[in-house]
């Protein structure tokens, strides 16, 4: 959510899922949010995640935020 980074999610307590790449780049660069892509609708909402806090977050203004990217979601 800060640079753009595209990073796969941690793995999941049993050892499946993805390779921690988002986490590792947070680490690496004090970027804490990160957007799960595949959670983006049409009206703005996305799962938002803070490594920092470690917990789910709102972001209000995604549509926005996103668009600094160069992610269009407007309908």
């Amino acid at each position: 959510m800060t640079c753009g980074y595209l990073g796969c999610g941690r793995k999941n307590w049993d050892g499946s899922g993805g390779n921690g790449h988002a986490k590792a780049h947070s680490d690496a660069t004090k970027h804490p949010l990160v957007c799960k892509l595949g959670t983006i609708t049409p009206e703005g909402t996305a799962s938002i995640y803070c490594y920092a806090c470690d917990d789910d977050k709102l972001d209000d203004n995604l549509s926005i935020h996103l668009a600094t990217l160069g992610i269009d979601i407007a309908t």
